[in-house]
C-alpha cells in the first residue's frame, strides 16, 4: 500500500508558483528579517494562509537545504503517514481488510496524487484534521485530552481556515456525544473547543500586532461578497463529483450512516467524519472554488471518505456476500481511480454547464497538472536569470509573484493582492468574478504610478543575441530607443544552461501596454 502511494506521489510530484510564495516568508524568517515577502515592508503583509506550513518551511531554509526537493520530501511523508493514520483509524473499528480498502482509496484517490506535493502543505492540513478527529474522539483521561487539544490547536496553526475545520471536529464529536448520551465525549468536545477559542484568540492578537490585521491579506484579495462566488462554488463542488463520482456516493453513504448507526460503536467516527465532509464541501462553496487543479480544497474528505468506505465495504461482506464486497470495491474503484489519467464517465457537455474556471474552460484537471508541472522549471530559469540583470532598490509590477519574488531581489508589486494590502482593501473585485477563482481583484497598472516600479514586464528569449532578427527588430522599436526597453544579453556560460536575450519593459503609466514593442506582438 504504501510502496503504491510513493509511486503515485513520485510520479505526479511538483509545485505551484503559489507555494513561492510561502518559500518567499520561509526564507525572510530564517534569514532574520521576519515573517514578510518584499524586505524592508512595516507592518509585514501576512501574503499566506498556512503559517504552520510557513514555520516547518523556515527550518528546511535554515539548514539551507534545496527548497523544491526537500518540501517534496516532507509532504510525500506527510502523505504516507495519512494513510498509516487512515488505516489504523479503520484497523481499529472495522478490522484489517477494511484498513487496507481505506487506504488503497486515500493513496489512489486522483486529489491525493497531486497533492502529495505541490509546495502548498495541504497533506500535512489533511494529516493534522485527521490527527486531531482521532485524538479527540479518543480522549479519556489528562494526557490524551491534552493531546486532542494541542492536535485541534494545530489544525488552526497550519491554516487559518483551519478554524473552520477544528469546528466541525468539535461539532461532530459534541453532537454524538449528546445523542449517544456520552458526557466524557460531550465534556472533551467541549474543553476543546473552549481551548481551540482561547488559541485562535491568542494567534489573532499575534496577528494584529505583528501584521496590523486580524484576517491574512490572501482572505481579503481572495474573498467577497456576491452569488456569483456561491455559484462558482457550487460548481467547482459539481464538476469534482462528476469526474469522481465515488466521493458524491461516499458523501451521501457517510451522512447515512451517521445518522442510522449513531449508538454504535463506530458512532462518533461516523458523526465526525460527516460533518468534516460535509464542512469541506461547504468550505469550497462559500470559498468560491480554487483555481488550481484536482479540487485541492476537497482533500481534508479524501481519508473520511476512504475509511467509511473501508468499514462499508467489510459490513456488507459480511451481511451479504464476498463477491458483493469485491462487485462494490470495483465499481468504487472505476468511479475514483480514472479522474486521475483524465478520463472520466461524465459527458463533456456536462463539465461545461458547471464551468468554474473560465480562462481554462475545456482543460482537463490532469491537463492543467501537466502543463504547469512542465512550465516550473521554466519559470525558476527565468526568474534566476532576472535576479542575474536585477538587485535591490528595483521593483517590477507582476500577476504570478512565487518565483519571481523567491529567486530575486526585486521589491514585487502585486496586482493579484495577495501580497499587497492596498490592491486587497481598495481594489473592487470584477463583477461576475475573474477569469480563474481566486484572481477576482486586478489591479490595473496605474494603480501603482505613485509607487514608481522600475519595470512593468520581463521576458527571456532563448537564442537572441545581437544580429539574430528578433533580437534586432526589438533594437529598432521607437519603444526601445525611448528606453522603454531594456535588453540583457544572457551567454551560455552565465550558468543557466541556456543563452538569449532578457527583455525588461520599464514602467510607464502612458504607455503600459507591455507588448506594444514586442515584434511578435501581432503574430
Amino acid at each position: 500500500m504504501f510502496a503504491l502511494a510513493l509511486y503515485l506521489a513520485i510520479r505526479s510530484a511538483w509545485v505551484t508558483d503559489d507555494a513561492f510564495i510561502a518559500f518567499n516568508y520561509s526564507k525572510h524568517l530564517a534569514l532574520g528579517e521576519g515573517l514578510r515577502f518584499n524586505a524592508g515592508e512595516s507592518p509585514p503583509v501576512e501574503g499566506y494562509t498556512q503559517l504552520g506550513w510557513v514555520l516547518l518551511v523556515a527550518l528546511i531554509e535554515r539548514l539551507r537545504l534545496e527548497v523544491v526537493s526537500a518540501t517534496h520530501v516532507v509532504e510525500i511523508a506527510t502523505f504516507l503517514a495519512l494513510v498509516a493514520v487512515a488505516m489504523a483509524a479503520t484497523r481499529r473499528g472495522s478490522g484489517s481488510a477494511a484498513a487496507l480498502l481505506a487506504g488503497l482509496f486515500v493513496a489512489t484517490a486522483p486529489t491525493s496524487a497531486i497533492w502529495a506535493t505541490g509546495g502548498l502543505g495541504t497533506m500535512l492540513f489533511a494529516l493534522a484534521i485527521l490527527v486531531s478527529t482521532l485524538a479527540v474522539l479518543r480522549a479519556s483521561g489528562s494526557w490524551s485530552l491534552g493531546l486532542a487539544i494541542v492536535s485541534t490547536i494545530a489544525v488552526t496553526v497550519v491554516r487559518f481556515d483551519g478554524l473552520w475545520f477544528a469546528g466541525l471536529i468539535v461539532l461532530g464529536a459534541g453532537a454524538s456525544g449528546f445523542v449517544r448520551a456520552d458526557r466524557r465525549l460531550v465534556r472533551t468536545a467541549i474543553t476543546v473547543g473552549v481551548a481551540v477559542a482561547i488559541g485562535f484568540a491568542l494567534q489573532t492578537w499575534w496577528r494584529v500586532e505583528y501584521h496590523g490585521d486580524y484576517v491574512p491579506n490572501t482572505v481579503r484579495a481572495k474573498l467577497g461578497t456576491g452569488t456569483w462566488r456561491l455559484e462558482r462554488g457550487a460548481n467547482y463542488v459539481l464538476a469534482y463529483f462528476l469526474a469522481i463520482p465515488t466521493a458524491a456516493a461516499l458523501a451521501l453513504v457517510t451522512v447515512v450512516r451517521a445518522v442510522r448507526e449513531r449508538q454504535d460503536r463506530d458512532g462518533p467516527l461516523l458523526a465526525v467524519s460527516a460533518t468534516v465532509v460535509l464542512g469541506t464541501f461547504v468550505h469550497a462553496v462559500v470559498s468560491g472554488g480554487d483555481f488550481m487543479p484536482m479540487w485541492r480544497l476537497l482533500v481534508p474528505a479524501v481519508a473520511p471518505l476512504a475509511i467509511v468506505l473501508g468499514s462499508t465495504v467489510v459490513a456488507i461482506g459480511r451481511r451479504a456476500s464476498g463477491g458483493d464486497a469485491a462487485a462494490l470495491v470495483a465499481a468504487a474503484l472505476v468511479g475514483w481511480v480514472p479522474a486521475s489519467f483524465g478520463a472520466s464517465l461524465a459527458p463533456r457537455s456536462w463539465f461545461e454547464s458547471v464551468e468554474f474556471r473560465p480562462a481554462l474552460a475545456g482543460v482537463s484537471e490532469s491537463r492543467l497538472h501537466s502543463a504547469w508541472r512542465e512550465q516550473i522549471g521554466t519559470r525558476i530559469r527565468d526568474a534566476r536569470i532576472l535576479a542575474s540583470a536585477t538587485g535591490p532598490g528595483e521593483s517590477i509590477v507582476l500577476g504570478a509573484i512565487g518565483t519571481t519574488g523567491y529567486y530575486t531581489e526585486l521589491e514585487i508589486h502585486d496586482r493579484f493582492g495577495l501580497v499587497d494590502r492596498d490592491v486587497a482593501r481598495l481594489v473592487p473585485a470584477t463583477p461576475g468574478g475573474g477569469p480563474m477563482p481566486g484572481h477576482d481583484r486586478l489591479a490595473p497598472i496605474e494603480f501603482f504610478a505613485n509607487r514608481r516600479p522600475t519595470y512593468l514586464a520581463t521576458k527571456f528569449y532563448p537564442g537572441e543575441h545581437p544580429g539574430t532578427p528578433l533580437h534586432d527588430a526589438f533594437v529598432t522599436t521607437p519603444a526601445y530607443a525611448t528606453g522603454d526597453f531594456v535588453l540583457v544579453d544572457i551567454g551560455v556560460d552565465a550558468g543557466f544552461g541556456i543563452d538569449g536575450t532578457l527583455v525588461l519593459t520599464r514602467y510607464r503609466v502612458a504607455g503600459t501596454a507591455a507588448d506594444d514593442g514586442d515584434p511578435r506582438a501581432d503574430d
